[in-house]
């Protein structure tokens, strides 16, 4: 692949993580509530969909992670490259929220946030796992998906390196399989529906679905094939995104049929659109592909990782109380997007600043731990 096609490929990838993160953002901005009308449901419904944005991140980290583990995996320093490169994209950000909350905020203020006897599960990434049992910190509800991506960067290295290509893809098919049964049995147990959300091999085939995807892309005989029939391909995408929504009532974030086979079917088709902006490296791009390389959504994509940081800590220290403020009543659809917008805007200026004030410094560390030829 040419450096042109990589940075167009990767400019593609760019859009489609803005899209993940805005999803999120309305998932979580949603306040509308009281009688709604039939405008202020529909609207309350499409951003209440917004959780399946995390879904695609979860893709995405296995399209993106396996393809730089294969492409690396002949390198000198293959495990040492890979983890320093990760901890400096991570680690910085996340980290320094941890301090300024557990540590700074009780110096200032004499008081310690609420939650703060759980903070254990989030220093040590295994918050997914405590969730569930009601161990949680009010600020951060949404950091059991980064345990999670970090459980992935820690073990999938090791099976990359040891399994050939085709032995890896039978491994991801596994955990697919693996990931719907403990859903449905977790269901069938009447353990509730957190686990199932929150656990890491309950969530995990969306990251072997990306895995997959990755793996296909590398194969000159499937890109052919597939370049070649792409309006089928994308047509029957589409397809099973629309009926997987039908069959489910609306993709509800917890409900039994989605939580069995729609966290699977949705992982298929996310992939299955990953790999198709993937392959628009080697095409001009079509309406779908100009989408996606808007600048504007890029650049959203570029900030996403700090903006999914701070969004839920911004909304509920800072945004609801002003919301609550401005109306003690209702808020309809007119409010909701009002408060959605200004909310994302002020996330992603937080996410603006504390890219080019503290993570692009470590991000320029990376270049030391480049893979290099053995």
């Amino acid at each position: 692949m040419t450096e042109l096609e990589a940075r167009r490929r990767m400019l593609a990838l760019d859009g489609i993580r803005g899209i993940a993160v805005l999803l999120v953002l309305a998932h979580n901005f949603d306040v509308l509530g009281g009688p709604l009308s039939r405008v202020g449901t529909l609207l309350d419904r499409l951003m209440d969909g917004g959780w399946l944005g995390v879904q695609i991140f979860f893709v995405l980290s296995g399209f993106l992670i396996t393809g730089i583990l294969l492409d690396g995996r002949r390198e000198a320093h293959y495990y040492r490259s890979f983890m320093v490169r990760r901890v400096l994209r991570i680690f910085p950000l996340y980290y320094a929220v941890l301090c300024a909350t557990f540590v700074v905020v009780p110096l200032v203020t004499g008081h310690a946030v609420a939650g703060h006897e759980h903070q254990a599960w989030l220093w040590t990434y295994t918050s997914n796992w405590a969730e569930p049992f009601g161990r949680e910190v009010p600020l951060f509800p949404h950091f059991w998906s980064l345990a999670i991506e970090e459980q992935f960067y820690l073990a999938w290295p090791f099976i990359v390196r040891v399994l050939s290509p085709r032995s890896l893809m039978r491994f991801c098919v596994g955990l697919a399989v693996a990931a719907l049964l403990s859903r449905i049995a977790l269901r069938a147990a009447g353990l509730g529906s957190a686990g199932p959300y929150m656990f890491t091999i309950c969530r995990v085939d969306a990251l072997a679905l990306g895995a997959i995807a990755a793996i296909l892309f590398r194969s000159p005989h499937v890109v052919a094939v597939l370049s070649a029939r792409r309006g089928l391909f994308r047509g029957l995408t589409l397809g099973l995104i629309l009926v997987t929504v039908l069959m489910s009532h609306g993709a509800p974030r917890t409900g039994l049929l989605m939580q069995t086979v729609g966290y699977s079917a949705f992982a298929v088709t996310f992939a299955a659109l990953v790999l198709d902006a993937a392959l628009s490296s080697h095409d001009e791009p079509d309406a779908l592909g100009r989408v996606l390389r808007l600048a504007p959504l890029r650049s959203v994509g570029k900030y996403s990782y700090a903006m999914y940081v701070f969004h839920t800590p911004l909304h509920r220290l800072v945004g609801l109380p002003l919301l609550a403020r401005i109306t003690a009543g209702a808020i309809g659809p007119v409010l909701g997007l009002a408060y959605f917008t200004a909310a994302t805007v002020a996330t992603y200026v937080a996410a603006f600043l504390s890219f080019h004030f503290l993570e692009k410094h470590f991000l320029q560390m990376k270049r030391a731990f480049e893979p290099r030829t053995a």
